[in-house]
């Protein structure tokens, strides 16, 4: 019988991915054209607005379905290419040790002392505002964790027989590294991964309802939530939807990434 830690959140997952995915076929309108005639139009059940209007007659539940969707594209992008640097930069301090290990995570210490907001602010004062450097800004944000967490894995696995095997029989460590020890990684890198998503969805929720995200018209969840945030006491139903929507993504990730966790054995601290 299949794990209901494992099952539930999954279930959750597919069908919030499901209705992003169909998003366009399910809603009867697009996420961005106004219909002043319907402004503020509170959430119809049965109506043609089943979560109701903005305050320019836009469909909260087509503007939902949009943001969860560049949420997510966002998240996943910036959660691969995290994976991608970090896991291979841990892989290497770990594998390695020595001074590599040393000068490498005093590296990722004296990062993750700036502030990542102080981050943010740099990035998108330098480069132009937009999805691509929203998703370089969460990446270098996410990457040090994933390294942290690589690292502890790979200088876990150097001890093990099946490199001490390796070491013996005179095999380079290059090759050690990237034939050896990283596919017996693949384990970590996926709990990194569902550690990473939920990570990017919330600091790119933050960012956009600080104005720093891809801005009001693409409409992320962040700029849904800040929306509904000053819209609150006359359209409370601007925020409520939103809010859901993240709660639900955040909290089945959060439960998939401790199952794995206990699968793998693998220690986040």
């Amino acid at each position: 019988m299949a794990d209901r830690r494992v099952l539930i959140p999954l279930l959750a997952l597919a069908s919030l991915t499901l209705a992003v995915l169909l998003g366009p076929a399910l809603a009867s309108f697009d996420a961005v054209t106004p219909d002043w005639g319907q402004a503020w139009l509170a959430p119809q059940w049965i109506g043609t607005h089943p979560l109701g209007t903005d305050a320019i007659g836009r469909d909260v539940y087509a503007r939902l379905l949009a943001g969860a969707s560049l949420s997510l594209l966002v998240a996943l992008s910036a959660g691969l290419l995290s994976l991608i640097f970090g896991g291979l930069y841990g892989a290497i301090c770990g594998f390695y040790g020595g001074w590599v290990d040393l000068l490498g995570m005093r590296l990722v210490d004296a990062i993750t002392s700036v502030p990542l907001l102080l981050v943010a602010v740099v990035v998108v004062t330098v480069l132009e505002p937009g999805l691509l450097t929203l998703v370089l800004v969460l990446a270098t944000y996410l990457w040090l964790d994933v390294a942290r967490l690589l690292r502890a894995e790979a200088l876990r696995l150097r001890r093990s027989d099946f490199i001490v095997a390796a070491q013996i029989a005179g095999v380079p460590k290059l090759r050690q590294l990237l034939v050896h020890l990283l596919p017996n990684l693949l384990g970590p890198l996926l709990l990194a991964l569902t550690l990473a998503i939920p990570q990017a969805v919330l600091v790119e929720s933050f960012l956009s309802f600080l104005g720093l995200g891809p801005g009001e018209a693409m409409g992320s969840l962040g700029s849904l939530l800040a929306e509904g945030a000053q819209d609150l006491q006359q359209a409370p139903w601007l925020l409520l939807a939103p809010t859901a929507v993240l709660l639900v993504l955040l909290g089945s990730l959060r439960a998939l990434a401790n199952r794995l966790r206990e699968r793998f054995g693998v220690s986040h601290d």
